[in-house]
C-alpha cells in the first residue's frame, strides 16, 4: 500500500498537538477530524498493521486500537519486504490467501498465518474476513 493516503488526510492540514492528547483530554476535536477524513480507513489499516500505540488514528485512541482485531501489537517477526498494510486491507476485503500471498509478493503461508494471528477466518470467493 503506497503511503500517498496520508498527503489526503485532513490531519496534515491540522495541528498535530490535537491528535497527541494529554491524558486528561479524550482527543475530542482529533475524533471529530478524523469523521470526516477521506482516507480514515486507510489510516486505520496503517495503524493497525503498524500496532500504533501513540496518538490518535481514523479516530481511535491507543487502547481503542488494541481492542480491534487486526492490531499487530510490536514487535512482531515479518516476513521480510512483505507490506503488511496492504495485506490487511486485501484480508479484509474478502480475497483469499492465495489472491492476498500473489498481490504482496508472499506465501500464502505467510498470509494464513496473519488471518489466525488476528482471529480472522479463512476468505472465500466473496466474503469478507470475520472474526474466528
Amino acid at each position: 500500500m503506497s503511503e500517498l493516503w496520508r498527503d489526503l488526510a485532513l490531519c496534515a492540514e491540522t495541528d498535530p498537538e490535537a491528535f497527541f492528547p494529554d491524558v486528561r483530554d479524550k482527543g475530542l476535536e482529533a475524533k471529530r477530524i478524523c469523521a470526516s477524513c477521506p482516507v480514515q480507513r486507510q489510516c486505520l489499516d496503517a495503524a493497525l498493521a503498524n500496532g500504533e500505540t501513540d496518538g490518535i488514528w481514523a479516530g481511535y485512541t491507543a487502547r481503542e486500537l488494541k481492542a480491534l482485531p487486526g492490531f499487530i501489537p510490536q514487535p512482531v517477526i515479518r516476513e521480510s519486504g512483505v507490506d503488511y498494510v496492504e495485506l490487511a486491507s486485501l484480508v479484509r476485503s474478502g480475497m483469499t490467501d492465495e489472491e492476498v500471498a500473489t498481490r504482496v509478493h508472499c506465501h500464502p503461508k505467510t498470509v494464513m498465518r496473519w488471518r489466525r494471528q488476528h482471529g480472522l477466518k479463512a476468505n472465500r470467493p466473496g466474503q469478507s474476513g470475520v472474526a474466528a
